[in-house]
């Protein structure tokens, strides 16, 4: 029940900072940076399909009434989410997959989580960005509004992982 909490405080904040700071971010209709996605990579690394399927629905369904988007957020997450445990056997050693825990890039290393992250913001923004456009028609706009966005989204969820490093008790230093 606690790590719900938590995860359901850290997508309330997700949420804020996506309204109220990301939301008005827009270069060229090309990037667009989409935090919410951080909910569903930052779960845990043993959390089953179904889990993760539930936790995309809550954060695709809100994030649709805020933005107006007709359920092509929802379905673009849940995409991403189904795909999630295969992504993670594909972009983290089973090593680090086994010891279980969030997947931070101080504890899987930067490298694997940079692909990790790649891949599934990647997941998420063709689905998107393939509904919103319906057509064919400007298939390299399209490509490069992938490209684009994906790369500032994983910018942008590195930088949001890094306060969230696991404090060292300071009590075991004395």
């Amino acid at each position: 029940m606690r790590n719900f909490l938590l995860y359901f405080a850290g997508f309330l904040v997700l949420l804020v900072i996506q309204e109220f700071v990301l939301g008005s971010v827009n270069l060229f209709s090309l990037l667009y940076l989409y935090s919410y996605v951080m909910i569903i990579i930052m779960l845990p690394l043993h959390t089953k399909t179904i889990p993760s399927l539930l936790w995309a629905t809550l954060v695709g369904a809100v994030m649709d009434i805020f933005t107006g988007t007709s359920a092509l957020i929802t379905i673009s997450i849940v995409f991403m989410a189904m795909f999630r445990r295969g992504v993670v056997k594909l972009t983290i050693p089973s090593d680090i997959v086994s010891a279980g825990g969030v997947p931070f890039s101080y504890k899987i290393g930067v490298g694997v989580f940079f692909r990790y992250v790649v891949t599934m913001c990647i997941l998420f923004a063709i689905v998107y960005f393939s509904l919103e456009m319906m057509s064919l028609h400007n298939i390299e706009y399209t490509l490069l509004r992938i490209g684009v966005s994906s790369a500032a989204t994983t910018l942008l969820i590195f930088i949001l992982q890094l306060p969230l490093r696991e404090r060292k008790d300071k009590s075991k230093l004395y």
